[in-house]
């Protein structure tokens, strides 16, 4: 785990889990999705012990997004 990894969990860990979406949403990122999927993995220890498989999510996630969208474009441009 990166430094920022151990930094969100003591967030979660001091201020509960909707008091820091609140705070990472207004003061870091304004990624609402992301950051709760994020505190979700964090608040149920995932992070910690399944380190990869956050980005393995999101890597299928974000590859199937593309799939769609290529697909629509396909039968909306070319069919």
């Amino acid at each position: 785990m990166a430094y920022d990894d151990y930094l969100l969990w003591g967030v979660y860990r001091d201020h509960g889990f909707f008091e820091a979406q609140k705070m990472i949403y207004l003061q870091w990122e304004g990624r609402y999705t992301a950051n709760f999927i994020c505190g979700l993995f964090e608040v149920l220890g995932i992070v910690r012990h399944y380190y990869f498989l956050v980005f393995l999510l999101f890597g299928s996630f974000t590859f199937a997004a593309l799939w769609i969208l290529l697909r629509v474009l396909n039968t909306q441009l070319l069919g």
